[in-house]
């Protein structure tokens, strides 16, 4: 009823000249309750006794529609036929948020505090779970607070608990009393190929601890994690490389790991030069394994190396050979620990360097024999062929004009395969200006690959993999064009089949890699294989 009516009914009571009740009527309308979602709502009134100059009852002051389960109470509260005061609770909706969420604790415990964040009126409290925990401060609190508590020391195993705040779950967790690690040995040194090894932890009992590689070429095979004491195996994979160091950490505890360098091999392409007596500028290719160095150095006053007087891995040489006025003459640089021989025509020949253009073929099998037709400029008067390196190759019947030198060359059935240097030597202009390239290939037939067995395989895994197809019984290599993470042992071939060892890191990239053999015939085709 609203303040209006009561005032009306008041005046209507005054001016039929009855007197004012004299007791306070107090209507209290409240009932909410929120039953499977629906508000039911009622009146209630509260009635004392009215003195009999009360004509009649006041009428409802509250309404059905004024309920609601978010304002569940209305109060009015009346002296003699006056309303006096008026209450109305508006529902409140509370969220709460703590930070932090967690915390971890050392074995010999420590305090720490939780904000709570709440709404203005907002009750809460802070319980915990275990004994362990105790709240010092803050176990209830309305609105914005701290809550501050303390963890006991730990005499046992790791354990976590959790407290409730502001209906919030708090979790605490604390490690294991007096846990200290240690390992044996704490590091190994390995030589350029691969190796494995095996480190011992001393732990407490219930204490826990975890390995892992710092550097690719190190893996661990097993023994990544554990609890008291264990074993962690790792491998080492071959170094192609200069000398390297590295490290795995272990239950804390940081394991060296150095290997040396790869044992470095060198070769040098072409191996002898001849230039007329104009003299003339040439290069020679290094090949060498990565971090291997070497030098070029001459002992000879009219040959100069121009550029490449040192490297590390492949690299070239840049020569320059001063014109020649006396007699024939000879040289030598000494480029990678090999000897390059230079041979320059006495002064006065007057004739013009050949320059080689092509040749056919370009290429034939170990024990082959066979006519060779080399085209170019200035070749009248060619004196020689020379393929460089020379070992198992036989030059003979060697004709020429200006423009082609034809001769018959064979090559030896246990020649070295791969490239050779051709150049062709005339007795006026000397050595040709240029070289041409000739391939030497096995007379094994090329491998080919049919299948692979798994094709698939996650990280951290050593496993078997079979590899069918055929000419696969001299597989000296299994190979993976994205090698690195990945080591490869125990190959065992025979002419249909070939398995081996694989162990992918577990810090190897997952990615699609392509797996292919190599044999003395060649290299196969590839077959996909994914890591994981």
């Amino acid at each position: 009823m609203s303040r209006e009516r009561i005032s009306r009914q008041r005046s209507a009571r005054e001016s039929q000249g009855k007197p004012r009740p004299r007791i306070t009527i107090v209507i209290a309308i409240a009932l909410s309750l929120v039953v499977g979602g629906a508000v039911l709502a009622r009146r209630a009134s509260i009635w004392p006794a009215m003195s009999q100059t009360a004509s009649r009852k006041p009428e409802s002051l509250v309404a059905p529609g004024n309920f609601s389960a978010g304002s569940p109470a209305k109060e009015y509260v009346y002296a003699g036929s006056r309303l006096i005061a008026t209450e109305e609770p508006t529902g409140q909706s509370c969220t709460y948020t703590i930070a932090p969420m967690s915390q971890s604790f050392p074995s010999n415990g420590g305090t720490g505090s939780v904000s709570v964040t709440a709404g203005t009126g907002c009750a809460w409290t802070a319980t915990s779970s275990v004994t362990w925990i105790t709240i010092t401060s803050g176990s209830s609190g309305t609105g914005n607070g701290p809550v501050n508590y303390s963890v006991a020391a730990n005499t046992s195993a790791a354990r976590n608990g959790t407290m409730t705040i502001a209906q919030q779950t708090f979790a605490v967790s604390q490690v294991a009393a007096g846990c200290s690690y240690s390992i044996l040995p704490t590091g190994q040194s390995f030589g350029s190929s691969a190796g494995t090894g095996s480190v011992t932890v001393a732990a407490g009992s219930g204490c826990t601890w975890t390995a892992t590689s710092n550097d690719g070429w190190i893996t661990i095979t097993s023994g990544s994690s554990g609890t008291g004491n264990g074993t962690v195996n790792y491998s080492v994979a071959a170094n192609t490389g200069a000398a390297r160091n590295g490290t795995m950490t272990i239950a804390q505890q940081t394991f060296a790991v150095s290997q040396t360098a790869a044992s470095c091999t060198y070769s040098i392409l072409p191996v002898s030069q001849s230039f007329g007596s104009s003299g003339g500028t040439g290069s020679v290719n290094v090949t060498a394994g990565a971090g291997c160095a070497w030098t070029a150095t001459t002992p000879d006053s009219f040959i100069t190396i121009t550029s490449g007087s040192s490297g590390t891995g492949a690299g070239t040489v840049g020569y320059s050979v001063s014109a020649n006025s006396g007699a024939a003459r000879n040289g030598t640089m000494t480029i990678a620990g090999q000897t390059f021989t230079v041979s320059q025509a006495a002064g006065g020949g007057g004739g013009t360097a050949p320059t080689l253009s092509g040749m056919s073929p370009a290429s034939a099998i170990q024990g082959a024999s066979f006519p060779l037709t080399i085209n170019g400029s200035n070749l009248s008067g060619a004196t020689s062929v020379d393929f460089g390196p020379p070992d198992n190759i036989t030059v003979s019947n060697i004709t020429s004009t200006a423009s082609q030198v034809n001769c018959s060359v064979s090559i030896g059935a246990t020649a070295q395969t791969g490239g050779r240097t051709v150049r062709v030597t005339t007795a006026s202009g000397g050595s040709s200006t240029n070289y041409l390239v000739f391939i030497i290939n096995s007379s094994s037939p090329p491998p080919t690959i049919s299948a692979i067995s798994p094709t698939q395989q996650a990280r951290g895994t050593t496993f078997t993999l079979t590899i069918t197809g055929t000419n696969l019984s001299q597989t000296t290599s299994v190979n993976f064009n994205k090698s690195t993470g990945i080591t490869v042992s125990n190959i065992v071939a025979n002419s249909t089949q070939v398995t081996a060892t694989i162990t992918i890191s577990a810090s190897a990239t997952a990615t699609v890699r392509q797996v292919s053999v190599t044999t003395p015939g060649g290299t196969s085709n590839s077959k996909s294989f994914t890591v994981q």
